[in-house]
């Protein structure tokens, strides 16, 4: 009897570790320092794990942003065109069939170059935050509840388990650098800079009191974004890929106004590979 129980709560207890996702992060990395990696070291590697699992997920996005910003001058025609014919009418049944009709020419364009619709990337940019949500939660309970943590860390960040206020402007300044260099490679518009900068100052301001650990992992992934992104926009790793090529922003061809006959042969589609 006693052994059945023994059993019963073997296996409760395995399933409890199994839901509890924050409790991953916290065994892995006192598992890494029983092997003689640093704490901070165990985060770093971590991290570059997690990333590496999620490289697919990486692949796609590239896909999609070099879709949008070569298809650009397309989708400019496709909202003005869309904006002339909303216009002639009143009927607000009607502007409801323009406006889906728009979206759906706007998807199959994006789909033939490599790029998503609307509900797909959604779904990939919500994929990624469960993953920063457990790693965020595993590493303040690790910082809470294991002491080494306050010895863990090198140079002026030997505390992890502390606030260090340097590192939260260095947090937001990874996070606008990605933004900043998808931008010069043509794979992001001009406003997301701003958009970015703004979002980068309050990420600055709110996460003052988070531990250094955490932003260890914050600023480390936003590096490994910052030299994914360089990497991927290398022509011969796109054309392994099958990521389209993009214009630098200079070089984008002028949107011209055309007729609905012209539309799309103001400049040759790069048809991708099969």
């Amino acid at each position: 009897m006693t052994d059945a129980g023994d059993t019963v709560a073997q296996s409760t207890r395995w399933l409890d570790n199994i839901l509890d996702l924050p409790q991953a992060p916290v065994d892995l990395i006192q598992w890494l320092s029983e092997l003689g990696v640093p704490y901070w070291g165990g985060i770093v590697l971590m991290t570059l794990g997690v990333r590496a699992l999620m490289m697919p997920l990486t692949i796609i996005q590239q896909r999609n942003a070099a879709a949008n910003a070569y298809l650009k001058p397309e989708m400019d025609i496709l909202k003005e065109r869309f904006q002339a014919q909303a216009a002639k009418t009143s009927s607000a049944e009607l502007k409801q069939a323009l406006t889906m009709q728009h979206w759906k020419d706007r998807e199959g364009l994006l789909k033939r170059h490599g790029g998503m619709g609307v509900s797909r990337q959604l779904f990939v940019a919500l994929a990624q935050a469960p993953v920063f949500v457990v790693f965020f939660m595993g590493l303040g309970r690790l910082a809470a509840s294991d002491p080494a943590m306050a010895t863990g860390g090198f140079g002026p960040i030997l505390d992890l388990a502390s606030p260090h206020w340097f590192l939260s402007p260095l947090t937001g300044l990874s996070m606008f650098a990605n933004t900043w260099l998808m931008t010069k490679l043509g794979l992001a518009s001009d406003n997301s800079i701003l958009v970015s900068a703004g979002f980068s100052l309050v990420i600055a301001l709110l996460t003052f009191k988070l531990s250094a650990g955490v932003h260890l992992y914050w600023i480390t992934s936003n590096l490994l974004s910052c030299a994914l992104t360089a990497v991927l926009s290398m022509d011969s790793v796109r054309d392994t890929l099958n990521i389209i090529k993009v214009r630098p922003p200079a070089t984008q061809p002028t949107v011209v106004k055309v007729t609905n006959q012209q539309l799309f042969k103001h400049r040759p589609i790069q048809q991708r590979s099969p």
